[in-house]
């Protein structure tokens, strides 16, 4: 198990204060390293710290052999007993709290143990350990959790469960960063189908605990980023994604294969706003509902499109853009662009780009709305003030 020093310093100081529960501050305080699962190394220092900061009046530390087994209850070959006066009760309470803000954690992990052990072992194959620490490093991983020499797999087994429970938000987008980077062609040498299979071997595992890997995104976090606590009180955490698109149909997925570029695709809108023709190059593929493309909310019977859905109809009034001015715009372009994805899971890229000399969105897919010649108020409605229209559709 790797851990922060933060961490162990969070143990010892919850520790403190549940012992000094049961002791008078007037009174001696013993603690056993082992109790709080911290090395005697690090369990001395942090001691010695709180002792140097005034928040504890430190009688001693001491290193227990086996011979000491007969009179205490040692938990670990090497433990180390400090014994102490408590003095300043309420500073290791904020002390405590200060750490558990900075370094939080998530009441249920990402992915469990067994998912993290199976993508460990195949990212632990793909490249040698020297360069799986420069790449982990390189993506945001915090090089206390990078434990080296090492088996390549336990290394990197360690890595991902730390930032599977870790709700600091650096940490969730280091774990993005290693999901997506190794589905990347070029972390395969180049080779784009290695990559894919990857991939597909990725997004097999990791729906075991809801998620879905779309174009190396991690999509799909429960209740959209929300879990309960122990103590029944809703929890935020930092998300992954509350975007996860509705399952799409075999079928349909095999007839949009064909694309090789997102330049090929086309949709188009018309009288039936609830509906949209789809076209690979010049060839039509269908006539698609809202709900076949995974664009739908609620029940079969009273589904209604979410705000991407009705997004994408913007963009095409409006040759394809979108203005990027709120955080809505930028949350409602996510889901679109994950939805998108998800229709084309075989194509690498992403579908929307960004212009920032305007403030726009614009999409790479061909995108036409023909109602707007001959319904010149929605037209005018749709490009001016597109987050009016938007406002009367679901989220």
């Amino acid at each position: 198990m790797v851990e922060r020093f933060a961490d162990k310093k969070n143990r010892i100081l919850e520790a403190i204060l549940n012992e000094s529960k049961s002791a008078n501050e007037s009174h001696e305080i013993r603690l056993l390293s082992g109790d709080v699962a911290v090395a005697p190394g690090d369990f001395s220092a942090i001691m010695n710290s709180l002792d140097a900061d005034g928040f504890i009046k430190l009688e001693g530390i001491w290193e227990l052999q086996n011979e000491e087994r007969n009179w205490l209850v040692v938990t670990s070959p090497n433990d180390a007993l400090a014994a102490f006066t408590l003095l300043r009760q309420g500073e290791i309470t904020k002390q405590l709290s200060q750490l558990k803000a900075e370094f939080p954690k998530r009441s249920k992990p990402i992915f469990r143990d067994q998912t993290n052990e199976l993508i460990a072992r195949e990212i632990g194959g793909i490249s040698t350990g020297p360069r799986l620490v420069h790449l982990f490093e390189t993506w945001g991983v915090d090089p206390a959790l990078i434990v080296y020499p090492n088996t390549k797999w336990r290394m990197v087994h360690d890595v991902l469960n730390y930032l599977c429970v870790s709700d600091k938000k650096e940490d969730t987008l280091a774990l993005q960063n290693i999901l997506r980077e190794f589905s990347h062609p070029l972390t395969h040498g180049g080779d784009a189908q290695k990559a894919k299979d990857f991939e597909k071997q990725l997004d097999t595992w990791v729906e075991y605990d809801g998620f879905r890997i779309i174009n190396g995104d991690l999509v799909g976090i429960e209740g959209g980023g929300f879990h309960q606590t122990s103590a029944g009180e809703k929890q935020k955490h930092y998300p992954v994604s509350n975007h996860q698109p509705a399952p799409i149909s075999e079928n349909i997925l095999k007839k949009l294969q064909s694309a090789t570029s997102w330049e090929q695709i086309r949709f188009e809108f018309g009288e039936d706003q609830d509906r949209t023709e789809m076209y690979i190059y010049d060839d039509r593929v269908g006539d698609f509902h809202f709900d076949d493309l995974g664009f739908g909310k609620g029940s079969s019977k009273e589904s209604k499109p979410v705000k991407s859905w009705n997004m994408l109809q913007v963009m095409g009034m409006s040759r394809g853009r979108h203005p990027c001015k709120t955080n809505q715009d930028k949350s409602t372009k996510k889901a679109l662009q994950i939805r998108i994805q998800a229709l084309f899971p075989h194509m690498i890229g992403i579908p929307i780009g960004h212009d920032d000399t305007v403030k726009e969105y614009y999409a790479k897919f061909k995108v036409i709305n023909k109602t707007d010649r001959r319904n010149s108020h929605l037209d005018h409605r749709a490009n001016n003030r597109p987050n009016e229209f938007l406002r009367n559709f679901s989220s």
